[in-house]
């Protein structure tokens, strides 16, 4: 990841593709699997997931956005895991969004890239 991250960035900053989008499409996609396909990393998941059964007993404990999120995915008969698919596909999307919004195309992934550095491969 970390190398592709790399390389797309310097697609995008270099415009090597002809379009920008390109390389930020991609890069979206891997990071996507990425995060979104993980399995039981750290400590946090096992706590998420046991949220995610006990519903009731924590809804009142945590963030109303979540606790809606949770009931989303439970009303449609989905598993834990989509739950963890759907979280980090809206993270991503305004993480993203953000960037290409403040920044403009050509910096989107290397300050993304910046930021993974910072802050996720720190944890």
């Amino acid at each position: 990841m970390f190398f592709s991250l790399v390389i797309l960035s310097f697609f995008e900053y270099f415009n090597l593709l002809k379009n920008r989008g390109i390389p930020i499409l991609f890069a979206f996609f891997i990071l996507f699997a990425f995060t979104g396909l993980r399995g039981d990393v750290g400590t946090d998941t096992s706590s998420y997931l046991n949220i995610f059964n006990n519903l009731d007993l924590y809804n009142e404990q945590i963030e109303i956005g979540f606790v809606y999120l949770n009931e989303i995915v439970r009303y449609f008969g989905l598993n834990f895991s989509f739950l963890l698919l759907l979280s980090a596909l809206i993270s991503l999307i305004l993480y993203f969004y953000s960037l290409y919004r403040f920044l403009g195309f050509g910096v989107v992934l290397f300050s993304f890239f910046n930021y993974l550095l910072r802050s996720l491969f720190i944890f």
